[in-house]
């Protein structure tokens, strides 16, 4: 998840020479005897994500960074210091003195809200003020060094490790131009990935590491580098974030559509059926405490979308910061997310954003994108199911079958009654219709479905069967309310008739 930022101003004191080194060590301290009082591990104060830390609150305090944009500028800060941690969760205190300070973090009640196993402590001093900013990660890989600067073709040798029960590693690289590309050059054993990368264009290039378990896909490792002189800050020019709950959506599926018209491509279109699948899971991750694409309580998104929306290929970003635009600027920052929103066969997206109450106190937002591609339009899907069914069978070396006219108008006869029962169902009474209707059917099988497109047939075993010769299909594109807008609701009837017929 994102970062998530705690900002106090105390009242200004007289200020003394400040040691920043040695206050960093009583800041750990502080931190280590919270979690010890809360009977807790105490996170691993590492080097790369502490360099991090100093340097943003060293951008802060010097007011070289607005404090609004502190989530935009962790990632890069991360990859500068050498550390490779995905949106770890940030805090930021700011005082005159330095007991006071430490005094205020002892209090603080986020401090023990979640399980990481390392943060990074950084203190800055300017202006009469000190600056304490500390990032807290869970770390899902180690990740051996690895240059964060190079010429124009140099190149390095990516060597990472997963944690935990992640596993599958894949590596995702992101080259100037933005285009994201899954490298093949990667080799993946167990829970380690090795890969030479050669960094041909001058620019930026973030290098993505994704792992998998019980919950999904998870970014397990990210990190930039800068080759040549490339500028090491992107060019941000979103509004403010909007104050109106109600223009928040708006603003975020602006900014998306802008980032689309950058790399010439059709915005999408907002689908409402959609908001009501992505704010389920919004709601879901905010009431069972989890940050994940797969719902204890509801499966993967596919398994979401079943009897929800119609689609041929589908996508979900999940985000979670203190404002919209934040939480959307996080998933940007992952190429496989990216990869996403800026993926040409999307054409419809559903947004949601929920509030998150941590226990420490803050309150976060939760926001899940949903991207679809609909089914093509079909003029007839009853003779487009029946191909579909016949190129199967043709795959598998078995006889296509024939459009039975019989079949045909038992199938229409018990769609029609389907669709105004608002389900499947019967099965029975078409069986028994179809035998009636053609005393020379031997037998007779009926698969009823609720699909998005004409391969959806294929899920029965009878597509498959070699006990059928014959076959009658009857479709339409029903809104439904328990179904969802612009499915395909279906009926096949699988008929074997003797030969002699």
């Amino acid at each position: 998840m994102t970062a998530l930022l705690a900002l106090t101003l105390l009242a200004a004191a007289a200020p003394a020479p400040v040691d920043a080194a040695a206050l960093e060590v009583r800041a750990t301290e502080q931190i280590n005897a919270a979690y010890v009082a809360a009977k807790l591990a105490p996170p691993t104060r590492e080097p790369g994500l502490s360099l991090a830390a100093r340097d943003l609150a060293t951008q802060v305090a010097t007011g070289k960074l607005d404090k609004s944009r502190l989530s935009d500028a962790v990632p890069l800060a991360i990859s500068r210091a050498g550390a490779w941690d995905p949106a770890p969760r940030t805090l930021m205190l700011a005082g005159g003195a330095a007991d006071q300070l430490l005094a205020y973090l002892r209090s603080q009640p986020s401090l023990t809200e979640d399980h990481p196993d390392v943060m990074g402590v950084g203190i800055a001093s300017a202006s009469g003020r000190l600056t304490l900013l500390v990032l807290f990660a869970q770390r899902f890989a180690e990740v051996k060094p690895f240059p964060r600067t190079l010429p124009v073709g140099g190149q390095g040798a990516l060597d990472v490790t997963l944690k935990g029960k992640l596993g599958s590693p894949q590596l995702v690289l992101t080259g100037p131009d933005g285009h994201a590309e899954t490298s093949t050059d990667a080799a993946a054993s167990g829970q380690r990935l090795t890969a030479p990368i050669r960094f041909a264009q001058r620019g930026r290039y973030t290098i993505e590491v994704v792992g998998r378990d019980a919950s999904g896909p998870r970014v397990a490792a990210i990190f930039d580098v800068v080759v040549g002189d490339a500028q090491a800050q992107a060019e941000i020019d979103d509004p403010p974030e909007p104050a109106n709950p109600m223009d928040k959506i708006d603003a975020v599926l602006e900014h998306i559509n802008k980032l689309r018209a950058r790399k010439h491509l059709p915005p999408l279109e907002h689908d409402h059926d959609l908001d009501v699948v992505a704010l389920d899971h919004s709601v879901d991750m905010a009431n069972n405490h989890y940050f994940a694409h797969v719902s204890p309580t509801q499966g993967d998104l596919h398994q979401r979308l079943t009897n929800r929306a119609a689609y041929v290929r589908a996508g979900e970003n999940l985000g979670e910061a203190g404002g919209a635009l934040a939480a959307e600027r996080a998933i940007e920052a992952s190429p496989a997310h990216l990869e996403n929103t800026l993926d040409p066969q999307f054409t419809r997206i559903g947004l949601a954003l929920f509030p998150n109450q941590h226990p420490g106190g803050e309150v976060t937002l939760l926001l899940t994108e949903i991207f679809v591609t609909p089914p093509p339009k079909m003029d007839d899907p009853a003779t487009a199911i029946s191909e579909a069914i016949n190129r199967a069978r043709v795959s598998k070396r078995l006889p296509a079958l024939a459009r039975d006219g019989t079949l045909d108008r038992v199938a229409r006869e018990h769609l029609k009654l389907m669709i105004g029962d608002g389900m499947p169902g019967g099965e029975g009474d078409a069986q028994d219709a179809a035998l009636e209707a053609d005393s020379s059917l031997e037998a007779v099988a009926v698969d009823l479905f609720v699909g998005s497109i004409p391969d959806d047939a294929l899920r029965s075993r009878n597509a498959l069967s070699g006990g059928f010769n014959r076959v009658g299909v009857a479709a339409q594109v029903v809104n439904n309310k328990r179904y969802g807008n612009d499915r395909l609701w279906i009926c096949v009837l699988y008929g074997d008739v003797d030969s002699g017929r």
